[in-house]
This record gives C-alpha cells, sequence and structure tokens, in this order.
C-alpha cells in the first residue's frame, strides 16, 4: 500500500474525530473503571494548541479523505528537580490505526515518521505511556525497538474492587423496582471476571450476566458493548497461549458470556450479520488456541477452558448464521489431541456440539468418515509415539469421548450404524491397552 504521512492542520479535526473515538473506546473496555463512554474524545482546543505549537505534531495517514492512522506528539522536558538530569524527550500521547487498515504497515510508518521528526529536533528519546490490557500495542511498540522504562503499578481499594464489588452482587435484587446503573455494573463485572476468587466469578458475576442477558435486563446497546468487549484480546484471547496461568480464567468466562449473548441473538435478534460471523468464527479460532486444559485449580475454582469453549461453540452452532460443520469438525477434533487428560466432563461438553451438529442437519455419514478420521489420527500417533504416556493420554481422551458419543446416540435413538462402528472402534483400542 503506497501511503504517506503527512502533518496535520486545524481542518483535519473532523476527519481525526473517528478514528480517535474508536481508539478511546478500546481504552473504555480495557479499563472502564478508568475511561468512559463519550462521542466527544478529541478535545478541540487541545488539538488546536498541538498542531499550531512548535512543541507538538499530529501526524496523519488518510484513505479517501479519510484518516486511518494518527499520531499525537509533544515534546517534553523533565522536571526541574536538583535530583534529577535534565534532559528532553519526545513524548506520543496517541497512537491509532484503523481495525480495517491493520496489517498493511501503516503503523510501521507512522512510527518511523516520528523518529526522524525526533532526531530533527536533536532529541534522542522517543517515549510512550502504554496500557497492560493492550497487548498487541506493547508487541507493536516493542517490534519498533522500545523498551520497557519504568512500570507504573496499582492496587485497587475503591469501588471496583472484588471485595466491594462482590458485595454490591450479593445484595442485588433484580427483581425490585430499583433503578441499577447496568453501564457501570457491565464495566465492573468486565474487569473482574477473570477473578481467581471463585465466589465473584462462578456464583456473582456469571450468574448475574447470566440473568441480565436472558430475562432481558439489558438494552440492545448494551449487549452489543458487552458482546464486543468479550471478542477484544483483552478478555476471550487474553495471553491466549499461557499455560498454569490465572489468564485462564479471563478467557475461559467470557466465552461464557458470549456463549449467552449469541443465543439471546437466536431466540431474539441484536446483532448485525458481521457481527454475528465474528462471533462464530471467534468460538472456533478461542477453541483451536486455547493450550489451558486444566479443569479445576485447586483455591481458584473451574478454569474448565475446553468444557466452557465448547458450550460458546454449542451456542454457535445453533445460531442461524453458523454455516462451518466441516470446520467445526476439525476444531472438536484438534481438542480431542490436545496436550491434556480431560477428566472433567470435558467430552461430555464436547458431544453436545455434535449432537448440534445433528440437529443443524449434518448426515450421519459425515459423522462416520470423521469418526474414521479420528481413529486413523490415533492410529497414526500410535505408530509414532508407540504405547507411550503421551500417545495413553490422547488415547484415553479419545476413547472416552467415543464411549460417551455412543451413549449419547444411543439416548437420541439416532446413528444405529454409527454405534456400531464405535463399538468396533473402542474394541480395537482396547486390544491395543491390553
Amino acid at each position: 500500500m503506497n501511503k504517506s504521512v503527512k502533518i496535520a492542520r486545524l481542518e483535519d479535526y473532523d476527519k481525526l474525530k473517528p478514528l480517535h473515538k474508536e481508539v478511546h473506546d478500546l481504552h473504555v473496555k480495557g479499563r472502564p473503571d478508568k475511561y468512559k463512554t463519550t462521542d466527544d474524545t478529541l478535545d478541540y482546543e487541545y488539538f488546536k494548541e498541538t498542531v499550531e505549537n512548535d512543541n507538538g505534531r499530529v501526524f496523519i495517514i488518510e484513505e479517501n479523505q479519510k484518516v486511518v492512522a494518527f499520531t499525537i506528539i509533544r515534546k517534553s522536558q523533565s522536571p526541574r528537580l536538583n535530583t534529577v538530569i535534565q534532559s528532553e524527550s519526545v513524548f506520543i500521547e496517541d497512537f491509532g490505526v484503523d481495525e480495517a487498515f491493520r496489517g498493511m504497515g501503516l503503523g510501521k510508518l507512522l512510527f518511523e515518521e516520528v523518529v526522524a521528526f525526533t532526531k530533527e529536533l536533536g532529541i534522542m528519546t522517543l517515549e510512550l505511556g502504554v496500557w497492560e490490557f493492550n497487548q498487541n500495542a506493547i508487541g507493536f511498540y516493542e517490534s519498533m525497538g522500545m523498551q520497557a522504562q519504568s512500570r507504573k503499578m496499582e492496587i485497587r481499594l475503591g469501588r471496583g474492587s472484588e471485595n466491594v464489588l462482590k458485595s454490591e452482587l450479593k445484595q442485588l435484587d433484580l427483581q425490585k423496582n430499583i433503578k441499577v446503573d447496568f453501564d457501570w455494573l457491565i464495566k465492573q463485572m468486565l474487569e473482574n471476571i477473570g477473578s481467581t476468587d471463585p465466589e465473584l466469578r462462578d456464583k456473582l458475576i456469571y450468574t448475574t450476566f447470566y440473568q441480565l442477558i436472558s430475562e432481558d435486563f439489558l438494552s440492545s446497546r448494551q449487549m452489543n458493548f458487552l458482546l464486543e468487549a468479550c471478542l477484544e484480546e483483552s478478555y476471550l484471547f487474553y495471553k491466549i497461549g499461557q499455560i498454569k496461568e490465572d489468564s485462564v480464567f479471563t478467557r475461559s468466562f467470557s466465552s461464557l458470556v458470549l456463549a449467552l449473548l449469541i443465543d439471546k441473538d437466536r431466540v431474539k435478534p441484536f446483532l448485525t450479520e458481521e457481527l454475528a460471523q465474528k462471533t462464530i468464527e471467534s468460538s472456533m479460532q478461542y477453541l483451536e488456541k486455547e493450550l489451558d486444559t486444566r479443569g479445576y485449580v485447586e483455591g481458584k475454582g473451574w478454569a474448565h477452558s475446553i468444557a466452557h469453549g465448547a458450550d460458546y461453540l454449542v451456542a454457535c452452532i445453533k445460531h442461524p448464521a453458523f454455516q462451518f460443520t466441516e470446520r467445526c469438525l476439525s476444531v472438536i477434533k484438534e481438542c480431542l489431541f490436545k496436550e491434556a487428560l480431560y477428566c472433567d466432563d470435558e467430552d461430555g461438553r464436547i458431544i453436545f456440539a455434535i449432537e448440534a451438529l445433528l440437529d443443524k442437519g449434518m448426515d450421519e455419514e459425515s459423522l462416520e468418515r470423521w469418526i474414521f478420521g479420528v481413529s486413523n489420527t490415533l492410529k497414526d500417533l500410535y505408530d509414532k509415539e508407540g504405547y507411550s504416556l503421551y500417545f495413553y493420554r490422547k488415547k484415553t481422551n479419545v476413547t472416552n469421548f467415543m464411549k460417551t458419543l455412543y451413549f449419547r446416540l444411543e439416548f437420541l435413538h439416532v446413528g444405529k450404524e454409527i454405534r456400531q462402528h464405535i463399538v468396533e472402534e473402542l474394541e480395537k483400542w482396547h486390544k491395543i491397552g491390553l
């Protein structure tokens, strides 16, 4: 993409406002205790002072008269204290690229312009601040050569603290005709959705979300906000790939809330077609990428990422916009071969995805071919690994799943030939285990 960076002028103010708001909204989702929802995010006087003052610059990149990337920078002086060496730096106050234009090199182009400008001033230090929740931004800045200089830390003791939220949720009675600030409540529960306190996370936050969504306490605007927040990198995909870390609670319980919302849209539509498709796609991406497969975590309660992810997937399969049978079967198969030994009913929850696919119209021949494929993959693993511990755990997951599937199909009075095939496969693997 052949784009160039230009210095913004006062007349660019209105063009910059939409993208500035997009960046602000990202921060509202990431830290709702610090940022508030507003349509007016770019102060005119602040913008005017920046573009007209030699100590600041606003750089923009445009596409068809639309600002698709921008940064706001200012010269900064160290405080005049006897204990501090006097120095100048350039500080990046804002930096953003339109979501539709990310991955095209615009951020790199913009950053390089800031570096060049800083050098022109004879200043050798470029600084910025970034929130911990914004892992994408941190990764980008690190790729441009930036390093952490200091850390700003916090302990939350105010209204948004876990203990205070727990107390408020315990006292909440939605059946009483009492005015509730649902915007505030949603943001506070989102902020604590990954709490390691199982009472707060499971019994209070998730249960309250369930009641708010299922009993129509939330407006379409509020449900859209909640869904888009949960789909963000800082929730459903928060530190995805980590193993045996508390971040799994944020991901796992975000998937449960998404399951509630996509199911609500099935019954009472409120999502755009594009957002519904994104939600469905994210359910499969999450199960593919999740590596922390723990069920119950001592002292912290249920992580249950695969079971919760399966619940999310089931809700998506039932949605009228779902059209991904083969992809879904591939995801389920991948779950069976993850680095895990399932012992907390994960297989039972995954089975409901198969049942939902059958209800959706998947023919039994497709399911039978898929079972053959799973069995063949297990055989390939046996040929490669022998009867190793690694193979044994995969075999345990697969055979337990097959057993559960057999009885579920029998209960539903369907798949007679599939059940016979399952029996044959189980007999084969039982002999190998002798």
